[in-house]
């Protein structure tokens, strides 16, 4: 690829150059802005919680940061566009009282305009049962990368023995029949504390 040999590469290559010349004007606009301000808001955005450690022993070099910055921009942009497309879709073929349920708390959240507080947000039940949901069945992170034994120990009753590459199955968790009554049924209700189909066995611990 570095050699770009082919016309694949070539683009590839000049992409990746234009979004890592965006994401560098990005960060340097921020640094910018930290050192004419001189504070932090209550509420500071993840490149200013990397950048403000500058001085200290949690100081991030230029590069860490830039690559702090890409995986997540990817990592949240992928995830996010899953989990939105898969609501779209259980929304649709939700029935049309749950649909009004859900956009009347939207319609209130979106009557404060700009003024949109954590305290509205926290007040959507439904609107947050319906996504919690809605990760259950079609999580956009069905597992979690292998990760490597180093000594050997127990994990509760379970033997994990040196070099042994050990992983959580989230999707499988999640159809758990011992924690969600009917996994393969789609029930936002599972989540809302007061009704019959609160899911206890998923909230404890």
């Amino acid at each position: 690829v570095k050699l770009r040999l082919f016309k694949r590469n070539r683009e590839y290559l000049d992409k990746t150059k234009r979004f890592l010349g965006f994401c560098q004007e990005y960060i340097e606009k921020k640094r910018k802005k930290l050192e004419t301000e001189g504070k932090v808001s209550e509420n500071p955005d993840f490149i200013t919680l990397l950048l403000r450690g500058k001085g200290t022993e949690d100081e991030y070099t230029d590069e860490e940061i830039l690559h702090e910055f890409t995986t997540f921009f990817f990592a949240g942009m992928d995830t996010t566009g899953h989990m939105l497309t898969m609501a779209t879709y259980y929304f649709a073929r939700s029935g049309e009282d749950v649909q009004r349920a859900i956009m009347k708390e939207a319609d209130e959240i979106t009557k404060a305009g700009t003024n949109v507080t954590n305290e509205l947000l926290h007040k959507a039940e439904i609107i947050h049962a319906f996504m919690k949901e809605t990760l259950r069945v079609a999580t956009p992170a069905a597992f979690i990368f292998a990760r490597e034994v180093l000594v050997d120990h127990h994990l509760e009753d379970i033997p994990l023995k040196k070099g042994d590459l050990i992983s959580t199955l989230i999707l499988a968790k999640n159809y758990n029949p011992e924690h969600f009554k009917d996994p393969y049924q789609f029930n936002m209700n599972r989540w809302i504390s007061a009704h019959p189909d609160y899911a206890e066995a998923a909230h404890k611990d």
